[in-house]
């Protein structure tokens, strides 16, 4: 999914858990933040592979050649460390350490399932933009495909933040 995606995603959750009075701002931040930033993984690999730093390049390389970017925290094997790295961390800072979850595990469910509710196996989305027929949109002169499925998501999480922030 695109960032718009991982950026809300986090924040609705966050937002919802501030209102119920469990965490406080600072908490929705942190989500939000490593919800995002965990995509940087997809330029470090297109770095290595290709000794060149460049976010537009990377999304090209995933998007349009469907190249898979992804090192090993997006894989099985790298969610498996980075849940025991959270449990151990979580018995010395338990309050951040959710906080790094929700951005994290939020992030990867986005990522790893579809709008029929199958997992994708470790490729990006290119079986699922292969399942369903994507709106192709121009921005800053890059063509964008973009899910359906993910448009209606976005604008729940919108509307849902409107519900709790109004409530």
């Amino acid at each position: 999914m695109y960032p718009q995606s991982h950026f809300l995603f986090p924040l609705f959750i966050g937002e919802l858990l501030v209102k119920l009075g469990y965490v406080d701002q600072r908490f929705v931040i942190v989500a939000v933040i490593v919800g995002v930033l965990i995509d940087l993984d997809h330029s470090l690999h297109h770095f290595v592979m290709t000794g060149e730093i460049s976010v537009m390049k990377t999304a090209d390389d995933a998007f349009k050649k469907h190249i898979d970017d992804r090192t090993f925290i997006h894989h099985k094997n790298g969610m498996l460390i980075i849940t025991i790295l959270f449990i151990i961390i979580s018995k010395y800072a338990s309050y951040w350490a959710a906080a790094v979850m929700i951005g994290y595990y939020s992030h990867m469910l986005l990522d790893h399932i579809t709008a029929d509710g199958r997992l994708l196996d470790k490729r990006t989305n290119k079986d699922y933009l292969g399942k369903t027929k994507p709106i192709l949109f121009c921005l800053w002169g890059y063509t964008v495909k973009i899910a359906k499925f993910e448009i209606i998501f976005d604008l729940l999480m919108i509307v849902g933040l409107l519900i709790v922030y109004v409530a």
